[in-house]
Parts: structure tokens; sequence; C-alpha cells
């Protein structure tokens, strides 16, 4: 019985979900950073991955610590985002899904087809000048 249950189409591992993002560690910490005399509004905030492959509260507690360093840090409840000051300039950290990534086969293909093209342009173009001769 356990052979057949192991065998149907609901038990396979699905294969659009790629292989680095096990465990839940889906997860990264970002940076805005934006002048103090600014509105974040307004002027777009820069930003920064400050660390990637977390799990949430790893990534949460990550946020925290690091917002910890500032001597005026604090947390947001509407934007749940830890926020620190500086002399001249506003921090936000905050924990954010992590962007997926084309899977190694996808990158692959797609490297060879770029070198194939390459390739048959070159050979068009030392044909051309064949010709011209």
């Amino acid at each position: 019985m356990t052979g057949s249950l192991a065998r149907t189409k609901g038990s396979r591992r699905r294969g659009g979900q790629p292989r680095r993002l096990v465990l839940g560690r889906n997860h990264c910490v970002l940076r805005q950073t934006w002048p103090a005399d600014a509105d974040p509004q307004i002027a777009k905030p820069s930003e920064s991955v400050l660390a990637s492959d977390r799990t949430a509260q790893d990534a949460a507690d990550l946020a925290r610590e690091i917002a910890s360093l500032f001597p005026q840090h604090g947390y947001e409840k509407v934007t749940r985002c830890w926020w620190a000051k500086d002399a001249g300039s506003y921090h936000r950290f905050y924990v954010a899904d992590q962007k997926r990534r084309p899977s190694n086969p996808v990158m692959l293909m797609v490297g060879v087809s770029a070198a194939l093209g390459l390739a048959a342009l070159g050979g068009a173009a030392r044909s051309r000048r064949r010709r011209s001769k």
C-alpha cells in the first residue's frame, strides 16, 4: 500500500520550486536609506540587501540587531519595520521574500543559446568577407 501511494501524482515533488530555497530559507533583510531632510515617499530611498537565504525568524532577528547598533532606533508596527537614525540619514530594515532565480538548467540553456548565436554571427561575417574579395 505504501509503495502505491508513493507513486501517485500528488506525492511527487513539484518541479517549479527551486532547490536552493529549502527549509523556509527564502527571506532576506533589506535596508532603505534616505537623508533626514527628505521624504521617502517623494525621493526614492536607496536600497541594499544585507543578508539573504534566511528563515523569517533569523531575518527578523538580524534586522532588529542591526537597528540596535544605532543610537536612535525602534520598531514601527504599521510598516512592520525596524528603523534607525544616525547623524544625517534614516534607515529602515525589513524582511522580504527573496525573488526566485532561474534554475541552473535554464541558465545553462540561455548560455549555450547565446554562444551558438554568437558563433553563427561570426561565421556569417567571415563568409561575407570571403565573398566580397
